[in-house]
């Protein structure tokens, strides 16, 4: 009996071993693809303890650990399809996977250089326009064949004034993205400014008070913003497309907390914080002295 057990332990260690050492059998591929990646985890495992004992510098040290931990995931990968392939056929697969990445990059060469072609040929927008595409605003600063870049503006302020970062991006955008701008007709855009009242205020006397504010405004446009009056005509000339009305418009709207007041005025693009400022100062002042008018705001805190 122990001479059978013997002999059967001894042919089943042989089979692993002739499994092992034959990589054409598909136990022998299976037993050393296991090898395989236990070995890379032992040499993962190895290199992060080292480089936590040698660590001197942490950014330098990281960027050096990600790259011979790439390196040795391709090692593996090569290793793993030479064994389930011949030579030939691990050879020829990691070429064709080399032309497959390759193409991939050049598909976006060529996307990059022809959303270029089309900025420069089309001016989808030009220097010093400003822009807003994919999320992000800001004045455009320079166009180049793989990325155009714009100073970005507003992000985590509430007014569009410029954050310090540029930001690049790349010019297959303009075929994926809309892209607005601000400056491509007309350097005018239309802001409004809006306040909630108490349903007892003097809705007409506000309304008042913001078209008057918004007209004196509107009227120094002609000499404020432009040196020539022949700029303002040229300008104007462009309203009609946008349906826009160069003079304010005064709106207004219901709410559940009070009556909401508008006031829609034009304004030269660059100036929007400004210019809403300077008005919204202008205007509360105005409604301050009236005591007719209350905010609903206000009217909340007192019964608080």
């Amino acid at each position: 009996m122990d001479q059978e057990l013997g002999s059967f332990l001894e042919e089943m260690l042989t089979e692993m071993q002739h499994s092992v050492t034959d990589s054409g059998s598909f136990s022998g591929k299976i037993m050393v693809t296991v090898l395989l990646g236990l070995l890379f985890l032992l040499c993962q495992w190895g290199l992060k303890k080292i480089f936590i004992r040698s660590a001197k510098d942490m950014k330098r040290d990281r960027v050096l650990y990600l790259v011979l931990h790439n390196v040795l995931r391709a090692v593996l990968v090569v290793a793993i399809l030479i064994v389930w392939f011949n030579a030939l056929d691990s050879f020829l697969l990691i070429v064709m996977g080399f032309l497959l990445l390759a193409s991939l990059s050049i598909k976006n060469l060529i996307i990059n250089l022809a959303g270029w072609f089309f900025i420069v040929s089309r001016h989808h927008f030009r220097i010093y326009d400003r822009i807003e595409v994919d999320g992000i605003k800001g004045e455009v600063i320079e166009i180049k064949p793989m990325f155009f870049t714009v100073m970005e503006l507003a992000n985590w302020f509430d007014a569009e004034s410029p954050t310090g970062r540029t930001v690049k991006l790349p010019n297959k955008l303009i075929f994926e993205e809309a892209i607005y701008n601000y400056t491509e007709r007309t350097h005018f855009i239309w802001n409004e400014i809006q306040y909630t009242l108490t349903y007892e205020s003097d809705i007409d006397r506000a309304l008042a008070i913001m078209a008057d504010v918004a007209q004196r405004y509107t009227a120094g446009l002609k000499t404020t913003t432009f040196s020539e009056p022949v700029d303002f005509a040229r300008e104007s000339a462009q309203f009609p497309l946008f349906d826009g009305n160069p003079q304010p418009v005064t709106l207004v709207a219901s709410d559940p907390l009070g009556v909401i007041v508008k006031v829609r005025y034009m304004v030269f693009y660059k100036d929007g914080s400004t210019v809403r400022t300077q008005l919204e100062q202008e205007m509360i002042q105005a409604f301050q002295k009236e005591s007719a008018i209350q905010l609903a705001l206000d009217q909340l805190r007192i019964r608080k």
